[in-house]
């Protein structure tokens, strides 16, 4: 939140390096951002996820998904990808990264997108 959203969608484009993407900087750089920015603890942080379904008669559906939670430093957790290590859930006491993954598909925002779709169009 003290970022005003960044990285946001650009997310994966903070980690481009020239011999690719590395999200161990991507990481480091944000946090030097909210260092720099002296924001305040905790680090309010949202993970989010938008679908968008788009039937043939040009119907359009759109679903969001998001999970509040904190950036956390130093990074934990070896599982997930991107930004997981430095992100952890409200209500957690394990970042992303530190979850087994069918644990963070139950709470993630690409979990609570998904189940918002599958309720509106397959039940």
């Amino acid at each position: 939140d003290a970022l005003a959203g960044a990285p946001g969608v650009y997310t994966a484009d903070w980690a481009e390096t020239s011999a690719g993407r590395d999200f161990d900087i991507a990481m480091s750089n944000t946090w030097v951002l909210l260092e720099q920015a002296n924001a305040a603890y905790p680090r309010h942080a949202q993970f989010r996820c938008t679908l968008a379904l788009v039937w043939p008669d040009g119907h359009q559906q759109v679903y969001e998904g998001m999970v509040a939670g904190q950036v956390v430093w130093p990074p934990r957790g070896v599982m997930g990808h991107g930004f997981d290590p430095i992100f952890l859930p409200n209500g957690h006491g394990r970042t992303f990264a530190e979850m087994e993954e069918k644990d963070k598909n139950r709470v993630s925002h690409r979990a609570n997108a998904f189940s918002q779709m599958i309720k509106d169009c397959f039940t």
